[in-house]
C-alpha cells in the first residue's frame, strides 16, 4: 500500500516505532528510493491485514514524479473500491 504520505510493507522483521528506514520501490516502471520513520506495526494481523509496519517519508527521491502518480491513481480509482 503506497500513498502520499507513506506505504506499508508486509514483514515479519523486528522493528519498533521510530526506527529509521530506507527504502526503493516502482511505480509504473519507475524507481522510487527514499528514508523514512516506522510510524505503525501491525504485529497481531489485525483489520484482516498481514503482520506488517507502516513507514511515514521523510525523503523521498523524484518527489514531484511520484505526486504526480499519485494524483493520477485517486483520479481513476474509485474510493468506495479501495481496500482500507
Amino acid at each position: 500500500n503506497i500513498s502520499e504520505g507513506g506505504l506499508f510493507l508486509a514483514t515479519n522483521e523486528p522493528t519498533k516505532i521510530g526506527d529509521a528506514v530506507s527504502f526503493s520501490f516502482k511505480l509504473l516502471g519507475f524507481k522510487f528510493s527514499g528514508n523514512g520513520n516506522i510510524s505503525w506495526i501491525n504485529s497481531e494481523s489485525r483489520y484482516n491485514k498481514p503482520i506488517g509496519i507502516g513507514i511515514s517519508y521523510t525523503d523521498l527521491g523524484k518527489n514531484i514524479l511520484y505526486h504526480f502518480f499519485i494524483f493520477c491513481f485517486r483520479m481513476f480509482t474509485s474510493f468506495e473500491k479501495r481496500d482500507r
